[in-house]
């Protein structure tokens, strides 16, 4: 029986694999080779243009993850809500966890 095909998005006005999705199902086959890890994580590259509909689909806004004060943030402490969203760049590396 031949594999479904990946799914597509459309984006920047060409075709693109919907890396969210592929990565997804990657990771699902994948698991046994990792078997210590408990997660794992990718970033995406989303320009300006593209950040609303990445936003909306993801249904989160990218925060600032840089801060003036450099202190750890222990797991328990970590309230994403608290985080400013990014302010304008060209690009983003928003990191997703699977």
């Amino acid at each position: 029986m031949p594999k479904p095909p990946l799914p597509l998005i459309r984006g920047s006005g060409n075709l693109e694999f919907d890396q969210g999705k592929t990565f997804a199902k990657y990771t699902e086959r994948t698991a046994f080779e990792r078997p210590l890890t408990s997660g794992v994580a990718y970033a995406v590259r989303v320009l300006q243009s593209e950040r609303e509909q990445f936003e909306k689909q993801q249904g989160w806004s990218i925060k600032r993850m840089d801060t003036l004060e450099q202190n750890p943030v222990h797991e328990d402490d970590y309230v994403a809500d608290a985080l400013e969203p990014s302010p304008i760049h060209e690009e983003y590396a928003p990191v997703i966890f699977a």
